[in-house]
């Protein structure tokens, strides 16, 4: 919804002006339209200096953002290892490994 708006009070008071001073005219009490100018232009100082200002919202310091958080990352290695039957039970066993898992049994080279 747009906001209402606040009427200007210095455009009201001027068309206030202006018409008691066309009512001075008319009427003939012209001595009296200096007179009234002289307080509308005193007003219109008194207004534009003192006047009603809108509240300034205070601007609030932008917090600093903080930095990321520190991420570790662990390293997984994996390893490829190489399987190969035993001499002697023909079971899988691992490349690396001095004795057949299966069976026991010294691997030969």
């Amino acid at each position: 919804m747009a906001e209402e708006e606040k009427p200007n009070l210095t455009l009201i008071l001027v068309v206030i002006a202006l018409l008691v001073i066309a009512w001075l005219i008319w009427t003939g009490y012209i001595v009296y339209v200096f007179a009234l100018i002289i307080i509308a232009v005193v007003g219109y100082v008194v207004i534009k200096t003192y006047g009603a200002k809108e509240e300034e919202q205070p601007v609030s310091p932008q917090p600093t953002p903080s930095p990321p958080p520190t991420v570790i990352k662990e390293r997984e290695i994996i390893k490829e290892v190489v399987m190969i039957p035993c001499q002697y039970c023909r079971s899988l066993m691992p490349q690396t490994s001095t004795f057949c898992p299966n069976c026991g049994a010294k691997r030969k080279a």
